[in-house]
């Protein structure tokens, strides 16, 4: 029983197992967006092995699947594992963007959050101390930001995992800023 693994600091739990046993029980088929439940994988991979997709990123004969569960099986240590000293050094010397839909239950606002609040960077304080702002797009809520030095930090309103996916005109303006002019506007 998993509850039981849990418990016992001896035992290797997989982060699969993990997310394996939250959907029966909360009733759901897709952790990528916990209201709309649409997955996008078959779409994806329609698209990406498509004839012409194939050509364009010189693909070859590969089969693209968006999840693999051998190469997951394969890292799934790296999952478990704290970056935060990295992250760290990253938030310290270059321009950062972190965002997450706001549907997301694979990496979900809170634990964002909590990620944030244990990385050791310069900045971290005032990030701790400083308040979301709102982001609009032609008078819409989009979404909340937060902005702090290099580090800009983004909660993108209604959509999950695949942010891109669920919302594609916010998104891509979210980069574009990014770009420009280190956060959203």
């Amino acid at each position: 029983m998993l509850e039981n693994k849990l418990q016992d600091p001896t035992n290797n739990v997989s982060s699969l197992e993990i997310i394996g046993t939250l959907n029966p029980p909360l009733g759901l088929t897709d952790l990528n967006n916990y209201h709309t439940q649409q997955g996008v994988q078959l779409e994806i991979e329609a698209l990406m092995n498509s004839e012409e997709m194939k050509r364009i990123v010189h693909a070859g004969n590969r089969t693209f699947r968006l999840f693999n569960a051998d190469l997951f099986l394969k890292f799934n240590k790296d999952f478990m594992t704290s970056a935060t000293s990295k992250m760290a050094s990253l938030m310290n010397r270059y321009k950062v963007l972190i965002y997450n839909g706001d549907y997301d239950l694979t990496v979900s606002t809170s634990s964002v959050e909590t990620a944030l609040a244990s990385t050791p960077w310069e900045g971290r304080q005032d990030y701790l101390s400083t308040s979301r702002s709102v982001g609009r797009i032609n008078s819409n809520l989009a979404g909340y930001f937060s902005r702090v030095d290099k580090f800009c930090r983004v909660i993108v309103r209604k959509s999950g995992h695949l942010a891109s996916f669920d919302q594609l005109e916010i998104t891509a303006l979210m980069m574009r800023q990014f770009v420009e002019t280190g956060c959203v506007k």
